[in-house]
């Protein structure tokens, strides 16, 4: 029976992702998967020849449900109006086991005519595949240079499994109860896609992010500007793990970078380590009591999964569960314990694996804060270095606050304007262009007041100038559009927000 629930715990980290990026072409390309949210953080990320880029299905944002992942040709091709493919998909608002997938060039097409698309209808061998619908559990991949697919049509996890990856941690959609409420469907997407005021183009354009467009970075056309709708309350994160020893229970360490079986991969099949069979035991003249030899964890999972030995790598898999014993316990790893406590689950995998306690092997190459694998290493994940809480707090004694205040967009310094509705589009708006909100916006209050303003006809004047030092031109315009929008249409006042410094003053 173990051996059923710990093969579903290794693959509960193992669990392949859907949409699927292979190079096999003899030149590097270049990966971005936007909107930046979740656990995961592709931007810019560099695919050598040999290499796949692998990610789990998951949500974009509230307003819009659509992810796309951008191929180019070139560092900073996106920037640059490079050769630019877009492999874009959005879960079904009607039925989330279903999805709409699309594969469109954005800027010229010569090397990927030269690409072959694999989902749930005929094989494509353009960069041109108009939006069908498939099944979350199919396998999408996009092969460069080349023409046969190498993964399996479909994939052998759950439907609750693969669903767990949608919002691992409510990150970029709302929840209410069990369920991820979303407006729009890839049926509404226009199939040209453009990277403007998603992923920072430092020019200005007619296409920035406009107040009664919301996050709509694919189809403006999609939603209505007069209406404007009360957004649901805001979910705080929640708080970190309290570390104190549990019996039984594996320890959480915030010394150490979280591994989220969500998170985005690239991985290098042909580095992997050939797994050879163990040494067979010497027969001895006369029985001899020992220990009976511990078998492996690929030979556990060949047990009970014959499909996913294949280049099975040991070391690979001893990674993965030192990665995945730390979370047995939190609720999004709940899924895939088959109904086992997590007590339970995490002691049998210490009996057959003894140095899953020892965490901090889980390193280098597997955690790159870049996901640029380095020489050798034949898999790493797409995310960012995590900070300690000490290393935070030295971080912000360091550096100047260069973030606005709260209290400058909302009560009392705007009487009426409430500062939670202005916190989440706010936050929208941050999620939009892909930066932290934190990194943006101040809310403590005392240690940052307002500094009120006002123009020459008694008008309030909300200074903006440090949250656009942020941000690119254009993404400045979206977000002065944005709250002026919602200031007039939500509250009925007429309210400028300014960017200029002889405004703003210092």
């Amino acid at each position: 029976m173990f051996g059923h629930f710990l093969v579903a715990i290794l693959l509960f980290a193992l669990v392949r992702a859907r949409a699927i990026v292979t190079n096999e072409c003899q030149h590097n390309v270049w990966i971005w998967s936007v909107p930046f949210i979740g656990s995961s953080h592709t931007e810019n990320v560099p695919i050598k020849p040999g290499g796949q880029y692998q990610e789990p299905w998951r949500l974009g944002l509230f307003e819009t449900p659509g992810v796309a992942i951008k191929v180019s040709t070139q560092a900073n091709g996106i920037d640059m109006q490079a050769e630019e493919i877009s492999f874009a998909y959005s879960i079904s608002s009607e039925d989330k086991s279903k999805i709409w997938i699309n594969l469109s060039p954005v800027h010229g097409a010569h090397l990927f005519n030269r690409a072959s698309f694999h989902s749930c209808v005929p094989e494509h061998t353009t960069a041109n595949a108009e939006p069908h619908q498939c099944n979350t559990t199919d396998e999408v991949e996009l092969v460069l240079c080349g023409s046969t697919r190498t993964v399996p049509a479909t994939e052998n996890a759950s439907l609750e499994q693969i669903q767990a990856c949608y919002q691992p941690n409510s990150v970029g959609s709302e929840v209410f109860g069990n369920r991820a409420e979303y407006h729009g469907s890839f049926e509404a997407f226009s199939t040209g896609f453009d990277t403007v005021g998603t992923e920072g183009q430092a020019q200005d354009s007619p296409k920035i992010l406009h107040a009664h467009c919301g996050a709509h970075w694919y189809d403006c056309s999609a939603c209505n500007d007069e209406a404007v709708h009360e957004d649901p309350p805001f979910e705080e994160e929640p708080p970190v793990n309290d570390d104190t020893p549990v019996s039984d229970q594996p320890l959480y360490s915030d010394k150490l970078p979280v591994v989220h079986y969500c998170q985005a991969k690239v991985i290098y099949p042909g580095r992997r380590n050939i797994r050879t069979s163990s040494t067979p035991r010497s027969m001895q003249s006369a029985p001899i009591k020992c220990h009976e030899q511990q078998a492996s964890l690929c030979e556990i999972v060949e047990r009970y999964h014959p499909s996913y030995v294949d280049g099975c790598d040991e070391e690979a898999m001893k990674a993965r569960a030192r990665a995945v014993y730390p979370h047995i316990c939190e609720p999004e790893s709940e899924p895939f314990l088959m109904g086992f406590s997590c007590e339970d689950v995490a002691k049998e995998l210490r009996s057959v694996y003894p140095e899953v306690t020892n965490t901090t092997k889980a390193t280098k190459e597997q955690h790159n804060s870049d996901c640029k694998c380095p020489d050798g290493g034949s898999e790493c994940l797409c995310s960012s270095d995590m900070k300690t809480s000490e290393d935070l707090e030295k971080l912000l004694l360091q550096c100047p606050d260069d973030r606005e205040c709260l209290s400058n967009f909302c009560e009392p310094a705007l009487p009426g304007i409430k500062c939670a509705y202005i916190t989440r589009k706010l936050r929208a708006a941050a999620k939009s262009f892909g930066v932290s909100y934190r990194d943006l916006i101040n809310e403590d209050m005392e240690t940052c007041p307002a500094t009120p303003r006002t123009t020459l006809d008694g008008r309030p004047i909300v200074c903006i100038a440090k949250l656009c030092a942020q941000l690119n031109l254009g993404e400045c315009g979206g977000v002065r559009t944005l709250l002026e929008h919602t200031a007039k249409n939500k509250f009925n006042k007429d309210i400028e927000f300014s960017a200029d410094e002889a405004v703003c003053g210092n």
